[in-house]
């Protein structure tokens, strides 16, 4: 059940993510440490940044959801799947695994001298900090009806451990822990047994002025026991109200709770404070620096000034941490699309955003010749963002069209372009077209506008993904393949379109539900689907299944080529790369790569740098290349790293021709040592796979067009 290791961070992945979703404040040597489902966010200085601390840092998660100090001074913080010893240069993992199916979500921690009591979202664990240098000691079953409940809160109060949980309040005599293992053991508290409680869910618990408080989904109640019973006491100032959180800060007992809601309670009495300037809930707090801090239910963290109004901490990261899609603008700017936000960018080190509600939220984003950059939504048509200019089109000015009973409500989930024009599917499109084509150079002239649809063969309206190709469109659907519509320029600009649709039936292809489609860097159109991959074969006419290793979709989301035509593969269970030449695909997950979550949702490969850009449902990961000078032309072709240092197995030569070539490898004399394609790095061996020796070697590069490119670099064997 339990792995135990020191991982240190891959230097190749960033994380980006949002530290608004707040679980846990404490103060440590002077700094607020805060714990976020976007990762450990600690601050010095309620003005500046903070320092953060993520999955790429050694945490191995960005999920945290509680921080502690134990009485030893070390910190400790409960995230998924891992219970984390924080250090700031080597953080120590202890890993939680399950005998069969996904890792636990560690809930809550509570020291207890030698132990660790650890919540998670399957009951409650005890965790040894000292034997084999960490251990578990015991998972308990707290309940007959539902043995292993997610555990929201612990409270330990002598020898009695107090465990609030979604199915009711539990307590034992924890002195002897081997026998808490039946549920005989604990006594429950719900409301089937104590009908005064009017919920099951217990989200907090404290103790305070030797009174415990529990907080639940429908309000704050005082624990009051005698020896033969026990009654719940409902603070009727919080009735029907969902309490998040109860904290104990100085002298005064802190409730939390939903619309607006924050109060203490000192010497027995309940006091509302002002929550003046906090945008919602309040779900925790603290106190440091002389003034409070407030985390809230829809996100952020908000600090107070001594006689002033709450002030939202600006550096929180992004928006939120789902991001529903990705590009660069013309700036060379991160702009992704987040829930109900229609867009974002990062720039001088804020995310900074439009505060516009696009309904569902940002569909597509893709960055035209100009670094334009065009948004799809769910229901608000079209955006094009130029610079801090917004320009939306709809039916009105464009044919970007909605559905049959809300001619406005466009619903725009597709975009391509081919430099020239770009192409958007409308959904449910009234007027039978659902394919808008805009002249880029014309936008703003509606007759300059053209569509696609069932004059075309397009005769389908559920219509998802377009992509562009070699003078063709392949446009996806809900649920009857993909449509693939030979496009021809006429003389005023618009295109002529000629479409044929192609489904599991007559393709064969491997699902009728099109996800997403792509082309190659040869015009082929490949397809991305609810069960699979598919490809366009031009020797067959027609659609080819590609095997996908075992753990890898079969749900595609996102596709994505560089130019050597290596393929990367987004899906809802990590992220994968199909090697041209070896047509080899390779996996990476959460648990063999630092990609912040395996939900993927969309990529954007960056042409100039090669880094491949991760749109998550937790924030955004970014693949850096190791080469960074990309070149499309022979005349700046370098050997990287030069000089080719081997110290093991691992080091690899590479070469920075973006193009499908040839390399040859010769000694400074001429004599030939190797051959191989450009899209695979050398091994410093020659053809008959035996070491080469130090010294300077020659290159030669042989593009598919025939250009050359050579050059030299040194080989030290150490």
């Amino acid at each position: 059940m339990l792995g135990v290791g020191s991982v240190q961070a891959q230097s190749d992945w960033t994380t980006l993510t949002s530290f608004k979703d707040i679980k846990k404040l404490i103060v440590f040597n002077d700094s607020l440490y805060v714990a976020t489902m976007g990762g450990l966010l600690i601050i010095d200085d309620i003005n500046s940044p903070g320092r953060t601390f993520l999955n790429t840092d050694g945490l191995g998660t960005t999920q945290i959801t509680d921080i502690i100090q134990d009485d030893q001074g070390q910190v400790w913080l409960s995230g998924f799947g891992r219970l984390i010893k924080f250090d700031y240069n080597n953080p120590e993992q202890f890993l939680f695994l399950p005998a069969e199916g996904d890792m636990f979500l560690l809930t809550r921690l509570h020291d207890d001298g030698d132990n660790l009591w650890v919540g998670t979202d399957s009951g409650l664990v005890l965790f040894s900090k000292i034997n084999d240098g960490g251990q578990i000691e015991g998972h308990f079953p707290l309940t007959s009806i539902n043995s292993f409940p997610e555990i929201n809160d612990i409270l330990v109060v002598g020898d009695s451990i107090w465990v609030a949980t979604s199915s009711g309040l539990v307590v034992a005599n924890k002195s002897d822990p081997g026998i808490l293992f039946p549920p005989a053991a604990w006594m429950l508290y719900d409301r089937e047994n104590f009908s005064e409680l009017a919920s099951n869910t217990i989200n907090s618990i404290a103790r305070f002025e030797n009174k415990i408080y529990i907080a639940s989904d429908s309000g704050l109640y005082q624990i009051e026991q005698t020896a033969v019973d026990t009654n719940f006491i409902l603070i009727t100032e919080t009735q029907y109200r969902l309490v998040f959180d109860l904290e104990v800060i100085n002298d005064s007992l802190y409730i939390f709770y939903n619309g607006i809601g924050l109060a203490v309670i000192k010497n027995g009495v309940f006091t509302r404070l002002s929550t003046e300037g906090i945008t919602s809930s309040p779900n925790t707090g603290i106190e440091w620096n002389n003034q409070k801090l407030i985390g809230v239910e829809n996100g952020g963290l908000f600090y107070q000034p001594q006689g002033e109004s709450f002030v939202e901490y600006e550096y929180t990261g992004l928006p939120n941490n789902d991001v529903t899609t990705i590009t660069l603008d013309g700036q060379q700017r991160i702009v992704a699309g987040f829930g109900r936000e229609i867009y974002a960018w990062f720039e001088d080190g804020i995310w900074k955003n439009t505060n516009v509600a696009v309904r569902a939220g940002t569909m597509s984003l893709m960055t035209d010749r100009n670094g334009d950059v065009w948004a799809g939504t769910w229901g608000q048509g079209l955006w094009q963002i130029k610079g801090d200019a917004v320009y939306i089109y709809g039916d009105t000015n464009s044919t970007v069209v909605g559905i049959p009973n809300g001619t406005h409500y466009a619903v725009t989930r597709g975009i391509a372009t081919d430099g020239d024009r770009i192409f958007v599917t409308c959904y449910l499109a009234y007027t039978d077209a659902p394919v808008a084509v805009g002249q880029l150079d014309y936008l703003d002239i509606f007759e300059s506008w053209d569509a696609i649809g069932v004059n075309e063969g397009l005769d389908n309206m559920f219509v998802t993904d377009i992509s562009y190709g070699n003078n063709q469109l392949a446009v996806g659907t809900e649920g009857v393949g993909v449509y693939l519509c030979d496009i021809v320029e006429l003389s005023d600009g618009t295109v002529s379109a000629d479409c044929e649709q192609y489904t599991r039936e007559n393709s064969p292809l491997i699902s009728n539900i099109i996800k997403v489609t792509e082309y190659s860097i040869y015009g082929n159109a490949f397809v991305g689907t609810n069960f699979g991959l598919s490809r366009w074969d031009d020797g067959y006419e027609t659609f080819k299944d590609i095997d996908l290793p075992a753990g890898v979709g079969p749900d595609i989301s996102a596709l994505a080529f560089d130019d050597r035509n290596n393929l990367w593969i987004g899906t809802r269970t990590g992220l994968a790369r199909r090697d041209a030449i070896t047509l080899e695909v390779e996996a990476f997950t959460t648990e063999n790569s630092d990609l912040v979550t395996n939900e993927i949702s969309d990529l954007y490969l960056d042409k100039q740098t090669g880094d491949l850009y991760v749109a998550t449902s937790g924030g955004i990961s970014i693949l850096k290349s190791e080469i960074q000078n990309w070149s499309t032309s022979t005349e700046t072709v370098l050997a990287v790293p030069n000089p080719f240092v081997i110290k093991s197995e691992s080091d690899k030569l590479s070469f920075n021709y973006t193009k499908p070539a040839t390399v040859n490898i010769y000694t400074i004399s001429g004599e030939a040592v190797d051959d191989f394609s450009v899209n695979i790095p050398w091994n410093g061996k020659n053809k008959k796979g035996k070491e080469v020796a130090s010294g300077v070697y020659l290159f030669v590069i042989t593009s598919e067009e025939g250009e050359i490119a050579s050059g030299k670099f040194l080989l030290v064997r150490e």
